[in-house]
């Protein structure tokens, strides 16, 4: 099996798994949401994470960035809780020992770097 294959049925595990939303929204408004719900699922139905190790850590991140003073939008709480998300996914991930912190915060970094020189580069091609 290539690793196109293995992602499709990662991806194919995350649908069947996924509760439906009730206004006929996608659940996922951004395919990396997709993706890091499909590694926890098979992580999950492998037997190699415990599901409320994520949640009790999903858990206290909303509570901690969650603010009854703020007016947000739909896709706004969408994608703050995504992103709370994601960092109860890096934690798990990496306390379980699946991800080395130092990697991801290295990746994050030429992430930043990559989208700062094609901005840079939008810019000079605009003058």
């Amino acid at each position: 099996m290539n690793r196109f294959e293995q992602h499709r049925d990662v991806i194919g595990l995350a649908r069947s798994t996924m509760p439906p939303r009730c206004d006929g929204e996608p659940l996922f408004r951004e395919p990396w949401h997709a993706r890091i719900f499909a590694v926890m699922v098979a992580l999950v139905k492998g037997h190699k994470l415990e599901w409320i190790e994520f949640q009790e850590r999903l858990a206290k991140d909303l509570k901690e960035h969650q603010s009854a003073d703020v007016k947000l939008t739909s896709e706004d709480v969408d994608l703050q809780y995504f992103d709370c998300w994601l960092r109860a996914a890096e934690e798990t991930l990496a306390t379980s020992g699946f991800v080395d912190e130092r990697e991801v915060a290295h990746q994050i970094e030429a992430i930043k770097a990559s989208i700062d020189e094609i901005r840079q580069s939008q810019i000079a091609h605009n003058h």
